[in-house]
């Protein structure tokens, strides 16, 4: 017999199950806890509205522009066909999340679908929805990773022949785990600091913003020119250093400095957003939800840390680290704020702190080998041997070993 799902009734659920969850969303709010992506905080839906308010209201950061979005669309089509990039069909909007250790929102900017036309019909997505400029924002990504790539290279060599670490960007909690294992006497023995920009998302000036990062570009290029000459052609000018979404090349179709200022000038000065019908632009300020906004904080803040860390002097820069927007040092004065440009507030400041989740005495207790097997049934799978500290604070990473 087939099944015809006309003959069953849709569940109901029990009695006023409906009515609760419209009467829950018309008073609260369902937001992503920024520790922990995968859990939900519920707040006062007039509480977060007058707090979107005030984020998008503040004229130092935003600007009202007497746009539709289509017309900003239309500038974006027009910048993708100049240069080559695909078109995204989404609408940029800002929307917030919860911040549990600083007790406040974090508004970002997301993308989502078109509101339909009266009469027009949805039509089927093959995958979510893309903002304009998104093909340029992923491409300046790749690009910037490899300027991030080239400078931690040169960063090396550094620390090798002098002693200095002045790329202090990490790009993940495990890059900083092991920067502190690797120097557990440096952590061990100074009083450690926690800091994080509190105006690096409002009150970064662009032109500073891209002026810093250029000069790292600058540098990236320079490093691979020397490391990697060009090859040498009788009666000829020596090819030009392309950068592309796969690497550096003398040949081939990537973008030369020029090009990658531009196109980093062009992204972080046109961010439109479109909340309740209303056009904003940003102008001041890393833009919050920018494919490219880890590297660009890296290269931009890179030049003021390298001459903070020539002048502390060799060894002295070797446990210090920035996490986007979040300082860590270990017995190192960070730079001041007035070099940076932006504020920064301290969070901590001890023998032991807790810095992007993780606590120097969890990572830094003696450590053993627990040996644990995986049974389905009578069946033995596998056996697992992990390593996991004997505080029983740090996370294991499977409910059954140990």
């Amino acid at each position: 017999m087939q099944f015809d799902p006309k003959h069953y009734p849709v569940p109901e659920g029990y009695p006023g199950l409906k009515a609760a969850v419209r009467e829950a969303h018309e008073h609260l709010v369902f937001l992503h806890d920024d520790r922990a992506p995968h859990g939900l905080v519920v707040v006062c839906k007039r509480w977060y509205q007058k707090e979107m308010a005030k984020y998008l209201s503040d004229n130092t950061v935003f600007e009202a522009c007497d746009l539709s979005w289509e017309h900003v669309e239309k500038a974006a089509i027009e910048f993708n066909l100049k240069w080559g990039f695909n078109d995204g069909d989404g609408v940029v909007y800002n929307y917030g999340i919860w911040k549990p250790t600083k007790k406040r929102f974090r508004f970002i900017a997301g993308t989502r679908s078109k509101p339909l036309q009266p009469g027009q019909e949805a039509r089927r997505r093959t995958g979510p929805p893309r903002q304009p400029l998104y093909d340029a924002h992923k491409t300046l990504v790749r690009l910037l990773q490899h300027v991030e790539k080239a400078l931690q290279e040169k960063d090396r060599l550094r620390q090798v022949q002098e002693g200095i670490k002045a790329f202090w960007g990490i790009d993940s909690i495990g890059a900083f785990t092991r920067m502190v294992r690797t120097n557990p006497e440096a952590v061990l023995q100074h009083e450690q600091k926690t800091a994080y920009f509190c105006t690096m998302y409002t009150a970064f000036p662009f032109d500073v913003m891209i002026g810093r990062t250029m000069e790292s570009v600058s540098e990236a290029f320079d490093f691979q020119r020397e490391r990697n000459p060009p090859p040498a052609v009788d009666g000829q000018a020596p090819p030009e250093l392309r950068l592309g979404p796969s690497g550096w090349s003398f040949e081939g179709d990537g973008f030369s400095k020029a090009q990658v200022e531009a196109l980093l000038t062009y992204l972080v000065t046109n961010n439109f957003t479109c909340n309740g019908g209303r056009v904003r632009r940003q102008i001041k300020g890393m833009p919050m939800g920018m494919p490219a906004a880890p590297q660009i904080a890296n290269l931009a803040c890179y030049p003021v840390e390298k001459a903070h860390a020539y002048a502390l002097g060799p060894g002295r820069s070797l446990v210090v680290c920035r996490y986007i927007d979040d300082l860590y040092s270990a017995g190192v004065p960070l730079p001041p704020q007035e070099a940076y440009g932006m504020d920064y507030k301290t969070t901590a400041e001890g023998e032991s702190v807790v810095y992007l989740g993780r606590s120097m005495w969890c990572l830094l207790a003696p450590r053993k080998r627990y040996t644990s097997q995986c049974t389905i049934g009578k069946k033995r799978t596998r056996t697992i041997s992990s390593a996991i500290p004997s505080s029983a604070l740090w996370p294991r990473r499977n409910n059954w070993a140990g």
